[in-house]
């Protein structure tokens, strides 16, 4: 099976790589068995319970754009209360 990788201008007269985004043209056949080996992998996640209720990303619903809305919101909330926010990254 064969892709085929197209650079698309994010911005009007593009010079620099941040500037293009690159998207893949697979066949139909590379489709299907993507989603099949997707929907098995989802399921062993799901079964183990790997991703808690609280991982963004990765999951359906669960998307990054959801986690720094709640970021953005808990972080007004607490400027209304005049209280500290403190994060946490994982490891």
């Amino acid at each position: 099976m064969q892709s085929i990788m197209l650079s698309l201008e994010k911005k009007p007269n593009a010079k620099r790589c941040e500037d293009f985004r690159t998207i893949t043209l697979i066949s139909r056949a590379a489709k299907i068995l993507l989603k099949v080996l997707q929907k098995k992998i989802r399921a062993k996640v799901d079964a183990i319970h790997f991703l808690s209720n609280e991982q963004f990303g990765f999951r359906e619903g669960t998307g990054t754009r959801d986690a720094a809305g709640t970021l953005t919101v808990l972080t007004k909330r607490s400027l209304e209360v005049d209280r500290e926010v403190c994060l946490l990254r994982g490891l």
